[in-house]
């Protein structure tokens, strides 16, 4: 056995393995968060760490995409360097001062919990995990806490994370996440002096492939075509089942399909969807790593799902970043030069998600990126701030050390034209367009965040929503806490998830040729 120290920040730790043993695996073992976007596969270059001690040679991987003086000064990446024997691991914490939304508006309900004592409402994000507390006698919200999804060591795309399950780590990804909901739990209950044991009611939205993880369920169906889920869960468990710390009586939310989750049930609750009726036509659409939306119409609910891909949650961007101190948040082109915001209002070190999208719109603005998203030489007047980054065309960020990178534009391009061409289809499919909708929802926390009018400039979003948009924050922890105080609702939200109906965009040709449309800017 060897000894490894992991120091984050201010915290020490030290733990034994059997080495040899790749850092990133080492890491995953002694239970601290590190974030790997693209789950090992040595695409996304973000698990730099610092490293001294025994520790195996660098890779031809690690000698291509490190400096010579990164290199030298101890930096490897984690999903490439190995523990030979006893190392010391130096990393900043991943999840400092993240900006994670937790807000969402719980419309008036009727007090009918299944509960009697106190209950918590989680949504469980493929990014994040957010639970709120609340007292069950008077419908009192007491707290709420927030955490990065510790799943994300595995990846930080579904796909990812579902190939690690069938790939025989199913059981780690399921214990990472229904440790960090217990532990939640018990930090709220200890901040607010409430018995653990008095939490007797829980509501649970996530994702279909998230609650297949969470339930430590074979995520097969899910994860191969024709991809018909074989659990719609929409069921009742105890506590002690989910390997909870609490034992209380857990709800879990009802699916619609298989890239249609539970969240999106709780969302459409919280949104009030269920009420619509015959009533002007209502849009939900939650943009993440995947692109979900539900179009109310005529009577009917459609669906369906786009794979937006990272870009937007900040991963396979270059400096792509969470929304914590340092990313630029917000920027605009004034005509002359880039005006930015900033998280922590420190010198910005990175982008995040909401900053993508206006960074995008400004370089448009600019002349700097043209309409097929092409990084152009000339045309403008920051010809000095042209370089080049790993054999591609890249743009140095005025008054910044950001690289924008080629790739990075076509990330974005890949992103937008699925979200578009998803919204697209759904009108056609429903036989209306952008001008007939009344009501349009932008749910979680890119959709909170996000500059709806560089949405509109780069093309991802009709102008003819503009007027009819609204933040609707995080709509899925709202409708699972109205699960948790009004169980009347519950049955309304299974009737709600089994008469929409999932459109399959893969085989529909209006979604292809919209794809590829809307790929310009």
């Amino acid at each position: 056995m060897s000894l490894a120290e992991i120091i984050l920040d201010d915290r020490r730790l030290q733990i034994r393995f059997t080495p040899p043993l790749l850092l990133s695996e080492l890491l995953k073992e002694s239970g601290v968060f590190f974030d790997m976007p693209c789950g090992g596969r040595h695409i996304c270059k973000k698990c730099r760490i610092n490293v001294s001690g025994d520790v195996s040679p660098a890779t031809e991987f690690e000698l291509s995409s490190l400096s010579q003086k990164e290199v030298l000064s101890g930096v490897r990446f984690a999903c490439a360097a190995k523990a030979l024997g006893d190392v010391t691991l130096t990393a900043a914490h991943a999840a400092q001062n993240e900006v994670i939304l937790t807000g969402g508006t719980v419309k008036n309900v009727k007090l009918k919990p299944f509960g009697k004592k106190y209950g918590v409402a989680v949504d469980i994000g493929t990014t994040t995990v957010v639970m709120y507390l609340y007292c069950l006698k008077d419908g009192r919200a007491i707290d709420s806490a927030s955490r990065r999804n510790p799943q994300a060591a595995f990846g930080a795309d579904v796909i990812s994370r579902l190939d690690c399950a069938l790939k025989g780590e199913l059981e780690s990804l399921s214990l990472s996440v229904t440790s960090c909901v217990s532990e939640m739990a018990e930090r709220l209950c200890s901040k607010n002096d409430i018995p653990l044991s008095h939490i007797d009611a829980a509501v649970i939205a996530g994702n279909t492939a998230m609650m297949y993880l969470f339930c430590r369920l074979n995520p097969s169906s899910v994860a191969f075509a024709p991809f018909e889920q074989d659990n719609f869960f929409g069921c009742f468990k105890k506590g002690s089942q989910l390997s909870l710390s609490f034992d209380a009586d857990v709800y879990l939310v009802r699916s619609i399909s298989a890239y249609i989750g539970g969240d999106i049930t709780a969302a459409l609750t919280a949104v009030g969807f269920h009420e619509r009726g015959q009533g002007r036509p209502s849009l939900l659409v939650d943009i993440g790593t995947n692109g979900e939306m539900a179009l109310a119409s005529g009577g009917g609910l459609l669906c369906c799902s786009t794979a937006a891909g990272p870009a937007f949650e900040g991963s396979g961007i270059r400096f792509g970043m969470t929304s914590k101190d340092g990313a630029v948040s917000g920027a605009v082109f004034t005509g002359m030069s880039f005006k930015y915001e900033v998280i922590g209002g420190i010198k910005p070190v990175g982008i995040c998600g909401s900053g993508v999208l206006d960074i995008t719109a400004a370089l448009l603005d600019a002349g700097i990126v043209d309409e097929t998203g092409k990084i152009t030489e000339t045309g403008h007047s920051f010809e000095e701030n042209l370089c080049e980054h790993e054999n591609q065309d890249a743009f140095l960020l005025p008054d910044t050390d950001i690289i924008v990178t080629q790739r990075d534009i076509r990330m974005v391009q890949l992103a937008k034209s699925a979200v578009r061409a998803g919204i697209d289809t759904l009108f056609v499919e429903a036989g209306i367009s952008a001008a007939d909708v009344s009501k349009f929802c932008l749910a979680g926390g890119f959709g909170t965040y996000l500059n709806i009018n560089s949405a509109v400039k780069i093309g991802m979003i009709q102008s003819e929503l503009l007027s009819v948009a609204k933040s609707v924050g995080n709509a899925a922890g709202a409708g699972a806490a109205m699960l948790l105080l009004d169980g009347d609702l519950i049955k309304i939200s299974e009737q709600t998830a089994k008469s929409a109906d999932t459109l399959d965009l893969t085989s529909n040709q209006t979604f292809v040729d919209g794809y590829v449309e809307n790929m310009r800017f």
